[in-house]
């Protein structure tokens, strides 16, 4: 795994990875490893390259969008676009969307798409 981040001057901030496997897993594989010690090592392909943006527009508002894209024999993607509102110290709102982009037989196409609503208190 190799990544790097910079800041820049105006607030806007952004990552990027890349992570190289030696072995590519089936689904079955990483479905019958699930609670096995090799679990966090199981890749269904072996190159990933991902990226993250995340900005403060206000005291009040953030956003970040995450991509990662997997090179596998069919190239696939996961975009994840976040909104996020803090009403105080205590009350956060979050809106964002999970979509799965790519052949319905690659890693991320098998999966349908996710919208959320999340409200967090604390105290």
């Amino acid at each position: 795994m190799l990544g790097a981040d910079y800041v820049f001057q105006n607030g806007l901030n952004l990552t990027v990875e890349g992570l190289y496997s030696s072995e590519a897993f089936t689904y079955l594989d990483a479905i019958s490893n699930l609670n096995g010690e090799l679990n966090g090592n199981i890749t269904l392909s072996r190159f990933y390259l991902g990226g993250m943006m995340s900005y403060d527009f206000s005291i009040y508002l953030s956003g970040a969008l995450l991509y990662v894209e997997s090179f596998n024999d069919e190239n696939s993607r996961f975009i994840s676009p976040t909104l996020t509102y803090t009403l105080n110290d205590n009350n956060q709102f979050n809106v964002g969307a999970l979509i799965n982009s790519g052949p319905s037989d690659s890693e991320f196409g098998m999966f349908g798409n996710s919208y959320y609503l999340k409200y967090l208190l604390s105290f």
